[in-house]
């Protein structure tokens, strides 16, 4: 837990000293944490916020990007386009920008066609083999009458 806190501390405290020094009316170059500051300044409960959306978004983010990266490797030709519209975007050296990054479309798409997580078929049938690589769609899975009684809360 000391490694976690250690960690957290250095962000709860410059979002706190941010949101004393700069203006509410200047949003930009502001991040999550100083948003967060903005309505407390409570040091465990922006440690507790930042925790839980560090850990929340962890796993989500590692699956995405990595059928992202698995799907690019098997399709060059996505890769090139992929490649084209961030260098035409931000360059070479370039940083994105919230802008940017809401702007490249193609990025997107790639972005929405590999938020399906891996998982392994313990279930043998015509259809999938046992112990293949599958990809879930957890969305349509959540929304599902035959793994949820109420799909649609």
């Amino acid at each position: 837990m000391d490694t976690l806190n250690n960690f957290i501390s250095p962000f709860v405290e410059r979002a706190i000293s941010m949101s004393k020094s700069a203006s509410d009316q200047d949003d930009e170059g502001k991040d999550f944490t100083h948003s967060l500051s903005r309505f407390t300044q409570d040091r465990k409960v922006l440690r507790d916020q930042l925790v839980s959306t560090l850990l929340a978004g962890r796993d989500t983010t590692a699956c995405t990007l990595s059928w992202l990266f698995y799907e690019l490797a098997y399709h060059p030709e996505v890769f090139s386009r992929l490649r084209e519209e961030i260098l035409s975007t931000v360059g070479k050296h370039g940083m994105p920008t919230y802008e940017d990054l809401k702007g490249m479309k193609y990025l997107q798409w790639c972005l929405n066609e590999s938020t399906f997580p891996p998982c392994h078929s313990k279930v043998s049938s015509p259809f999938i083999p046992h112990c293949s690589l599958q990809r879930q769609d957890i969305i349509s899975r959540h929304h599902s009458p035959h793994w949820r009684r109420s799909p649609r809360q």
